[in-house]
């Protein structure tokens, strides 16, 4: 299985993380953004927002933090 396709995407996958891991727990304005970003969720669960909302905040999360 680990020369197979899958095997390969989830070998990529645990690569992918490994390198998220290592941005967010060395770079201060990934750590900022990510604390905004959780901010923002737990804002909008408290605020009880729409649908729609959720996908526009959400849009907005991820294009910030690519």
């Amino acid at each position: 299985m680990r020369d197979s396709f899958l095997g390969k995407r989830i070998r990529g996958g645990g690569y992918a993380m490994k390198g998220a891991w290592l941005l967010l727990r060395h770079e201060p304005s990934i750590q900022v953004q990510f604390a905004i970003a959780i901010a923002v969720t737990v804002a909008g669960f408290y605020f009880d927002i729409t649908r729609t909302e959720w996908l526009f905040q959400i849009t907005a999360i991820g294009l910030v933090m690519g």
